[in-house]
């Protein structure tokens, strides 16, 4: 009986590890094989007395998704209810003078050539642009007050990555 219980955890645990392990490699892959997409930031507050120092990040795009209108029949919508908290939706971008900028909100047309899907998370009249936060060593806010941009890792099926932050020559910020 013993016996039968550890290799039960082993094999949980091999396959905590296994999915974990496969979620790092997706990741790598991305990083390594994705477009690169540009996006120009706005200032933020850089410090947070819980999580250490981050910078939350604000994208001068979410300004234009924000003042644009929409055609919300044909807006596909990955929360169906507006109660249930933030709608989460896709924002298609493309690269235009080494900066992405938005094209529409996704809906049931397919993407051009050179357009991405970049997760959006919509509350009340507000569009944030997803992944919004940079988690970065402590002590380094100085250096990091500096970005301008973030760069951007993403491929066709919408799976994005911040590669690193940039400064205003475009220079990495690591």
């Amino acid at each position: 009986m013993i016996n039968w219980k550890r290799n039960l955890i082993i094999a949980n645990m091999m396959l905590v590890f296994g999915v974990f392990g496969w979620m790092v490699f997706q990741k790598e892959e991305l990083i390594k094989n994705g477009e690169i997409l540009v996006l120009k930031l706005q200032p933020v507050d850089p410090r947070s007395f819980m999580m250490g120092d981050y910078m939350t990040l604000n994208y001068a795009i979410n300004n234009d998704i924000s003042t644009n209108s929409f055609d919300f029949e044909n807006i596909n919508i990955m929360g169906s209810r507006p109660y249930d908290g933030p709608l989460r939706r896709k924002v298609v971008v493309k690269m235009q003078d080494s900066l992405a900028v938005f094209v529409r909100i996704k809906n049931k047309k397919p993407l051009a050539k050179g357009e991405f899907e970049l997760p959006c998370k919509n509350t009340y009249f507000n569009y944030e642009i997803q992944p919004n936060e940079y988690l970065f060593q402590e002590g380094r806010s100085k250096h990091f007050d500096q970005a301008e941009y973030a760069q951007f890792r993403v491929n066709k099926s919408g799976d994005v990555v911040i590669e690193c932050l940039l400064d205003k020559n475009w220079k990495q910020l690591r």
